[in-house]
């Protein structure tokens, strides 16, 4: 660790001295090259994310995505080498400035995000944090290097181009109108709770369970997870797709083994407000 730590200030050093002796137009390039491969990586991550390693791994690519996206309009706006020959602490003072915005950032959009999905009652999803990076990411760019914004002008093309593939990559949560087009999905999800591959706790007849990585977006509330109901022969799984900014309503979709007709159940203790049959077995329903 130690030999670690006294090689890499050296390394540093001679990236930052390489990069501080390029032509202008030379380090608009490199900076725009390092960039593009932050956003191919960040692209396979998100395409391939149930495959390589998912959230864990995720994590440390995307924060290295968002410190580098912090770093270029800090570097185009204030480094003195672009107008004029910087020394290599300032360099130095550019590349920690990036970083510690870059995590002043993730802290205060966190503690933002946080507070908002907890008063709207709605769960992290991809769309709503890059639709939020897309919407203020200009705003902050155009505050930050607006002297120098055509020196930024490919970079800025480059993370906004790669939010859009972001989103467009991304599977949308199933609505009422959605459901025929996400119905193999969610039979594929009956057929592993069926099979045993989803296990709940024995003896246990209603169960909160996480689903596999490729069929999360099927559920759109908060804990992300199914709710697996056992009576007698039957399987009753709950998809939850929404839950009310006030109130208990929740609403999703309802798979039901036995097909018995839920929307002439309401009761005290289940009192529907509004239910669908989909099709056999499946049902719509918004409840208290």
């Amino acid at each position: 660790m130690r030999a670690l730590k006294r090689n890499y200030v050296p390394i540093c050093a001679i990236v930052m001295q390489n990069l501080r002796n390029l032509p202008q137009q030379s380090k608009v390039s490199l900076i725009s090259l390092i960039l593009l491969v932050f956003c191919c990586l960040e692209l396979i991550f998100r395409i391939f994310k149930c495959y390589l390693g998912e959230f864990v791994s995720l994590f440390w690519i995307n924060f290295a995505f968002l410190i580098f996206l912090f770093y270029w309009p800090t570097y185009f706006s204030t480094n003195p080498a672009i107008t004029q020959p910087g020394s290599l602490i300032e360099e130095y003072r550019i590349v920690l400035t990036a970083i510690l915005r870059a995590i002043f950032f993730l802290i205060i959009f966190s503690i933002f995000l946080v507070i908002s999905l907890a008063v709207l009652k709605k769960g992290i999803s991809d769309t709503l944090l890059f639709g939020t990076f897309l919407f203020l990411w200009p705003i902050y760019i155009f505050i930050q290097v607006k002297h120098n914004f055509r020196k930024a002008i490919v970079p800025f093309s480059l993370t906004v181009i790669t939010m859009i593939l972001i989103l467009l990559t991304i599977p949308a949560n199933p609505t009422l109108e959605t459901f025929n087009t996400h119905s193999k999905a969610f039979e594929e999800v009956v057929a592993i709770v069926k099979s045993g591959e989803i296990k709940t706790p024995p003896g246990q007849v209603v169960s909160q369970v996480i689903l596999p990585c490729q069929y999360r977006y099927l559920v759109g509330c908060p804990n992300r997870k199914i709710s697996i109901t056992k009576q007698a022969n039957t399987n009753i799984i709950f998809f939850c797709s929404d839950l009310a900014a006030w109130g208990n309503k929740n609403t999703g979709f309802v798979y039901r083994s036995d097909n018995e007709d839920i929307s002439v159940k309401s009761s005290e203790k289940s009192p529907y407000l509004e239910v669908r049959k989909l099709q056999d077995n499946w049902f719509w329903k918004i409840e208290d």
